[in-house]
């Protein structure tokens, strides 16, 4: 009679406890398979049944120092990035060529028109135009709320303003307020009209809103009249832009800068640690 191998043992051992009737030793003299096994083929029986499947470890490779590096600094780039796309300050209808004041806030005190033929070249089809007069002491006044101003940000525009005056002198300035109205944050003085015959303008003129980067704004600009109808003045505006540089910030630079040497001295340590 052939001698049954080990999986065949195997097998007839199980094949009992699979169909439920429990394996033959249970209850009896009968030993289990692996005992009867000699001490070698017991030893593997025990290596391929009874030892539980280990997981197998994975190694991650450690990141090289430089790229940790590299990382960091494009982390700090982005973060630049990042705050110089938060400014978001711009004119519309700059130029008035819808034909009329869309984005644009009037006041109610002799407000301006859009009026055809403007005097500047290049200036398209309209402008702002008005009478630098009226029921006085008041101020004339054409707003809009731009937004967030930018590192390097300049106002420029065209205007046009002459007539003549016998009362207090009359100012033209440009004045810029938190967005949505308020308290003046400053205010630039263009022209001042003396108390006699007065003609200025005809060409850009240029403000810088540098300073005032990072705030939400409103720009207003304003025609004072000292005096009630104190004599006849026309007022021209057109070609409004807002030019914004966005550039990194001193401080920023310096942060940058700080960072990267920071971790390269940190990386040049390490590595001459690792060389000892």
């Amino acid at each position: 009679q052939p001698v049954p191998t080990l999986v065949g043992r195997v097998r007839a051992a199980a094949r009992p406890h699979l169909s439920g009737q429990g394996p033959p030793w249970v209850g009896s003299s009968r030993r289990p398979p692996q005992a009867r096994l000699r001490p070698d083929a017991r030893r593997n029986y025990r290596k391929k049944i009874a030892r539980p499947i280990r997981p197998v470890p994975m190694s991650i490779p450690a990141m090289n120092p430089s790229t940790k590096a590299l990382r960091w600094a494009a982390l700090a780039a982005l973060t630049i990035a990042s705050t110089t796309a938060q400014a978001s300050a711009f004119i519309t209808n700059g130029d008035f060529e819808t034909g009329n004041f869309t984005g644009w806030i009037l006041d109610s005190f002799n407000p301006l028109y859009v009026g055809g033929t403007p005097s500047f070249a290049g200036g398209g089809v309209y402008s702002a135009q008005g009478n630098w007069d009226g029921p006085g002491p008041g101020t004339i006044s054409l707003a809009q709320d731009i937004g967030v101003l930018a590192v390097g940000s300049s106002l420029s525009f065209d205007y046009s303003a002459f007539g003549f005056t016998f009362g207090g002198d009359r100012v033209f300035s440009v004045s810029l307020s938190p967005f949505g109205g308020g308290t003046s944050i400053t205010t630039f003085e263009v022209f001042r009209a003396p108390s006699v015959a007065f003609s200025n303008g005809n060409g850009p003129t240029s403000l810088d809103f540098s300073a005032f980067a990072g705030q939400n704004v409103r720009v207003s600009f304003e025609l004072t009249v000292p005096d009630s109808y104190s004599g006849p003045g026309n007022f021209e505006l057109d070609n409004v832009t807002l030019t914004a540089v966005a550039v990194p910030e001193p401080a920023e630079y310096a942060a940058v800068t700080g960072l990267a040497l920071g971790v390269f001295a940190l990386v040049q340590r390490r590595r001459q640690a690792a060389g000892r």
